[in-house]
């Protein structure tokens, strides 16, 4: 499919404007960027209720759908492990919670480069034993998100299911997405080698619960939805993971979104298929914990 109308006009506004260079920006600046998107987020859906906690001294902020909810699913939200927060995720977290019909606890972990691997999979872990006792426990996340939670699951196999939105899975993958939409899609190479260098500045190559792409034993993966966007350089390694996780006896779902780009679901009111990344992840889920 050829790329969406609304992503192109976005893209064309994106680059319209003179940039600082990445080795120029600091982390601040990147933290600044992002603020600018939250206007342009899902609308603010209303929930049964929403409460602001602590677990294990982490913050967090549960939201309770109108429904009784399927399941518990702890959301990991994505920034270059660098940036963002509950405040830059609170309507998308509320459109979670709706569509998929399960209670969701958004975990406020540490930001690099202030805080380092391990961690935030460290506070991650904290927040699942602090929410174990509900029946069903679902670990979800879009983009850097996405690699936390699936370095979470390969030191706990014992979820309910995993969904991995965008999954930043690997620094430098090889693969063919990588290489053909490296340059004009806004999510680049250099950005990735950036953000790996705050997160996880003394990770070895072959570590992977920093880079889960690398992993070599998937046996025992709880089941996981996979959801990837069709001009993405993230979409292969996306559905490579999935395959493997197939291939290694488990189950996994995924299916790639027509037309659009990495950042499209932080910004429906700009790109409205973003809206699917969400929605149809919240679809996947829903059929396998009900």
């Amino acid at each position: 499919m050829p790329l969406d109308q609304a992503v192109a006009a976005f893209i064309e506004n994106a680059t319209s404007k003179p940039a600082k260079p990445l080795s120029e920006t600091s982390v601040a600046e990147m933290r600044e960027g992002v603020e600018a998107l939250i206007p342009l987020g899902f609308e603010r859906e209303e929930v049964r209720a929403v409460e602001d906690g602590v677990v294990a001294g982490v913050p967090v902020r549960t939201y309770t759908p109108s429904v009784e909810p399927l399941a518990t699913v702890v959301y990991v939200h994505g920034g270059s492990f660098t940036r963002c927060g509950l405040h830059t995720h609170d309507t998308l977290c509320r459109r979670f919670a709706n569509r998929s019909g399960c209670t969701v606890v958004a975990v406020d972990f540490s930001l690099a480069p202030e805080a380092t691997y391990p961690r935030q999979l460290d506070e991650i872990g904290a927040v699942l034993d602090g929410v174990a006792g509900s029946s069903k426990v679902v670990l979800a996340g879009e983009s850097s998100g996405g690699c936390l939670v699936a370095a979470t699951a390969l030191r706990d196999r014992s979820l309910s299911a995993l969904v991995l939105m965008l999954p930043v899975l690997d620094r430098d993958s090889k693969t063919e997405s990588r290489h053909t939409l490296d340059k004009d899609y806004l999510l680049t190479g250099e950005q990735m080698e950036w953000m790996f260098a705050q997160y996880a500045p003394d990770a070895k190559d072959d570590d992977p619960l920093v880079f889960p792409f690398r992993a070599t034993d998937l046996s025992g993966f709880p089941p996981t939805v996979v959801v990837t966007a069709e001009f993405d350089p993230l979409r292969d390694e996306g559905h490579a993971f999935a395959e493997r996780i197939r291939a290694a006896g488990g189950t996994a779902e995924d299916m790639c979104i027509p037309g659009i780009i990495h950042h499209a679901p932080l910004v429906p009111k700009k790109i409205p298929a973003g809206s699917r990344v969400i929605d149809d992840a919240c679809d996947l889920l829903r059929t396998l914990v009900s």
